[in-house]
């Protein structure tokens, strides 16, 4: 759930006219919405300002949204990147995506309506008739069908972002002139998320073929076209006048600055140079946010957990301490989640389970506080591990090298985790090693214990599995355990909302009191600052989906 400090107007049908009264929109839904996820356990957040009074959307104006580093390639489908994702998607759109006012279900776009076989096992989609792509050329089934093969089936030299969770998918077929169909070799519960993400957006298939990838192009059935980019300097996007939903967008045109310079970035959402900060790398900390405010009091600030975590990996493997169970439920016992959530977050976030809680997956804080590791005070759990390092041989520690990324979450937080393991006489030094050779250690397993950030861009939980599932190329604890695989298997093949749900606290508790090969630390709330001329915008639950701006407006 992302916990919003200022209020937002709910979403409503597309408008016939410019006097819509909410600014947030939708197309018009099947019949039977899909359920994303449970609704959300509520969070602690600072209590919301009182709601204003609902005004009309306006046309024109052009909002500005700072970026914080130049595009790497504008292939949303392969590039991971925040930075593109935030900055292309308002130029294109999904065959499904989220609904703005309360992100738990699923409404068309490119596909008017679709549907699931009583098996779960195919999924077809009618195509919305009547869009065309910025050239002027219509949307049809054969693009559908072309990108979802892309995506499954990346040609030479393409590294798909979500080709991996498409694994169930075994056939995609046309239907006539107006429908695809999806054939699943069992049931897949996270597939509507997948299809709308913002890694999967429809691009128009004569332009891929023309020039080979979608690299240094970006045309779309987006609200926005894309205008220019200028590295170190801006990325451009002007309205589609011949957008499919009626009304929108309001913008004239999007802007983002792209502004390297921490200090200098902050300044510009200070002084009202650009209207809002970026997501994910780009929004502000707890800190960042007292200084816009000290400046800019009447600032609106979004607060919702990152989509960030640190986590570190042990290696378990013969000759290393941790192949020892009991070793690594000492060191999930003695690590303090509070005093991380204090240091790492600057005590804004949530404590450190596998599946972020505000998506309403996972076990709730509340829970997590109940667990062994999270419990406070500290005294029984450490008193407890202090125990099980004595029964494994080393109630005298061990020597340890702890590795690290670059980036300062990771250091810190690598930083963090030594002092921590002083209690158990752990003498751990950290090794800040370049991505390329971090990355190799892992692969090789040469490494004792590494510290990295992984992101959950996906409402859905099952991304998380790429992160302690063993066959992942991001798992590198060499842990046999059958249940991890057992019980990922299940959840996602569990149509069920509420079933799924109970599979994924149980898989979420033997990882983090039984496998404990991974140890998750805290989840950073992070702020969206936002001008308050800006009006219609609403973070999503995931900063990866609803980044298309079409309800935005300026009030001047």
């Amino acid at each position: 759930m992302v916990l919003v400090l200022a209020s937002c107007a709910p979403a409503a049908a597309p408008p016939s006219a410019p006097a819509a009264p909410a600014p947030a929109a939708q197309a018009p839904a099947p019949a039977a919405p899909q359920p994303a996820a449970p609704a959300p356990p509520a969070a602690p957040a600072p209590a919301a300002p009182a709601a204003p009074k609902a005004q009309e959307p306006k046309y024109g104006g052009t909002l500005k949204i700072g970026t914080i580093a130049n595009l790497g390639n504008f292939d949303m489908q392969g590039e991971p990147s925040i930075n593109v994702t935030m900055v292309l998607a308002p130029v294109y759109n999904n065959l499904v995506q989220y609904d703005e006012e309360t992100g738990s279900k699923f409404v068309p776009a490119l596909a008017e309506k679709w549907d699931i076989s009583s098996d779960s096992l195919t999924y077809t989609f009618k195509i919305r008739k009547g869009v065309k792509f910025h050239d002027g050329k219509p949307l049809t089934v054969d693009d559908v069908f072309f990108n979802l093969d892309r995506v499954r089936n990346p040609p030479k030299g393409f590294a798909s972002n979500l080709g991996w969770i498409m694994d169930a998918v075994t056939k995609v077929e046309k239907v006539g002139d107006d429908s695809v169909r999806l054939t699943l070799s069992y049931p897949f519960a996270p597939l509507l998320a997948v299809l709308a993400h913002d890694y999967m957006p429809i691009f128009p298939k004569h332009v891929v073929q023309a020039k080979g990838d979608m690299k240094t192009t970006a045309m779309g059935t987006g609200a926005f076209k894309f205008k220019s980019y200028t590295p170190s300097v801006s990325v451009e996007l002007v309205k589609n006048p011949d957008y499919w939903v009626k009304g929108r967008p309001y913008l004239d045109a999007v802007t983002f600055p792209i502004i390297t310079d921490r200090s200098t970035y902050i300044a510009a959402l200070r002084t009202g140079q650009i209207h809002r900060s970026g997501r994910v790398f780009g929004a502000l900390s707890p800190s960042e946010r007292g200084t816009v405010k000290a400046s800019a009091p009447d600032t609106v600030f979004y607060e919702s957990p990152n989509v960030i975590s640190p986590w570190t990996q042990l290696n378990t493997r013969e000759g290393s301490p941790f192949k020892d169970a009991r070793v690594r439920k000492a060191i999930s016992l003695a690590f303090d989640r509070q005093a991380a959530l204090k240091v790492l977050a600057e005590g804004a976030g949530l404590t450190g389970g596998v599946f972020p809680t505000f998506k309403g997956w996972g076990f709730s804080q509340e829970e997590l506080a109940q667990l062994p590791g999270f419990r406070q005070p500290k005294d029984k759990d450490i008193a407890e591990a202090k125990k099980l390092m004595a029964e494994a041989g080393y109630a005298n520690g061990f020597d340890l090298v702890l590795l690290s990324r670059t980036n300062t979450q990771t250091k810190d937080a690598a930083t963090f985790l030594t002092a921590q393991l002083q209690t158990l006489n752990i003498r751990a030094k950290v090794n800040i090693l370049e991505d390329a050779l971090f990355w190799d250690q892992g692969r090789k397993a040469t490494f004792q214990a590494m510290t990295y950030t992984p992101v959950d861009t996906m409402p859905d939980p099952h991304w998380m599995t790429r992160y302690f599932l063993q066959g992942s190329p991001l798992v590198f604890t060499g842990v046999n355990d059958p249940k991890i695989k057992e019980l990922s298997e299940k959840q996602v093949r569990e149509p069920d909302p509420a079933k799924r749900k109970q599979l994924l606290r149980e898989l979420e508790r033997h990882i983090l009191t039984e496998a404990v090969d991974s140890l998750p630390m805290v989840w950073p709330f992070t702020f969206i600052a936002t001008s308050p001329k800006v009006k219609g915008f609403s973070p999503a639950i995931s900063d990866y989906v609803l980044n298309r701006l079409e309800s935005v407006w300026l009030t001047e």
